[in-house]
């Protein structure tokens, strides 16, 4: 089941698969802030109409999207700040359903567009063919330079 508000339980759990991610990805070297994740995981429940999370159940994967605005024009759109599938869960329908609860979510809202920002480093060779299969087409680069 997909559940899309948060009890302090969940936020634990999901804080939990926050770790996963971070260590998979290319962040690992970075300090993992609960504080600021659990923030973040609040703003759910403050904003709803600005920030949205989406889990399973059973805790196997994540999404946390954000709405924003085009600097040209207003127009809405809303990106992911976090999508993740515990590695002993990838390659079933969880990544759909959890995608089709924040697309219903973006549209409640007004967005235009929806972003997923796939910036992590996991899976990068099957991740492009996946969100294409899923109605996503590819529109610009994420180029990352680190500075000393």
């Amino acid at each position: 089941m997909i559940k899309t508000v948060l009890t302090r339980e969940d936020a634990q759990e999901i804080m939990k698969l926050g770790r996963r991610l971070h260590q998979e990805s290319r962040f690992k070297d970075q300090e993992f802030d609960a504080l600021r994740c659990w923030l973040v995981l609040e703003q759910t429940l403050q904003q709803p109409d600005k920030y949205f999370i989406a889990f399973d159940s059973e805790y196997r994967g994540f999404i946390l999207m954000a709405m924003t605005e085009e600097f040209f024009s207003g127009s809405k759109w809303a990106g992911d700040r976090c999508l993740y599938i515990a590695p002993e869960h990838r390659g079933g329908s969880l990544v759909v359903r959890l995608l089709n609860a924040a697309q219903d979510w973006a549209k409640a809202n007004g967005a235009k567009e929806m972003v997923i920002i796939h910036n992590t480093g996991i899976d990068m060779e099957k991740a492009p063919k996946l969100f294409n299969k899923l109605g996503f087409d590819m529109k610009g680069y994420i180029c990352a330079k680190e500075i000393l």
